[in-house]
């Protein structure tokens, strides 16, 4: 995102900016006429005392003033970042992460409501896990007199819950996961 940014303000932004510059300075502008249009415009001749070309540079800004986690974020964490980041933890937005998985109609058991386990990719521990059945799953099921398929998420680990009964076939699912914070 930050890359695409800079590259708008690159090609669009300064690009537009140097034309008005040079349409000022072809009219009779003086210095000091286009260092007010600049000034009105809402731009800045310095950061820091740093003039041209001004990246942000260690010790500018606060984590706080750039939306991102604070320093004793590191503290709250394993050592070597061998836990999960969450969205919550790092100040960000949630994420919104859509995958397919398939159900096996030989994996499920023989419990009152037929279980199994489902293998997901990237599922962290607080996810909500929505399924999206197509037309097909959908026809599947009422043929199967299936009432509901649905998913637990218990600390990362999936299952799949039948109710009503189990299907006969294999279906595939398209699923959403949404970390809860």
């Amino acid at each position: 995102m930050q890359a695409k940014v800079e590259e708008i303000v690159r090609d669009v932004a300064i690009t537009k900016i140097n034309e008005i510059i040079e349409w000022l300075s072809a009219n009779g502008a003086t210095k000091e006429d286009l260092e007010e249009t600049v000034l009105q415009s809402g731009a800045v001749l310095s950061v820091y005392g740093r003039v041209g070309r001004v990246t942000a540079q260690k010790g500018d800004y606060t984590a706080e003033q750039v939306g991102a986690a604070a320093e004793r974020h590191a503290e709250q964490h394993n050592v070597n970042g061998s836990d999960p980041i969450s969205v919550k933890g790092i100040g960000a937005e949630t994420m919104i992460r859509k995958t397919e998985v398939v159900l096996l109609a030989s994996a499920w058991d023989e419990k009152a409501v037929p279980t199994q386990p489902v293998l997901v990719g990237g599922v962290l521990e607080n996810d909500k896990i929505d399924i999206q059945p197509d037309s097909a799953v959908i026809n599947q099921m009422l043929n199967d007199e299936v009432v509901a398929i649905y998913f637990g998420n218990e600390n990362g680990v999936v299952t799949a819950y039948a109710v009503g009964a189990k299907p006969t076939a294999d279906i595939t699912l398209q699923i959403t996961l949404t970390e809860v914070i």
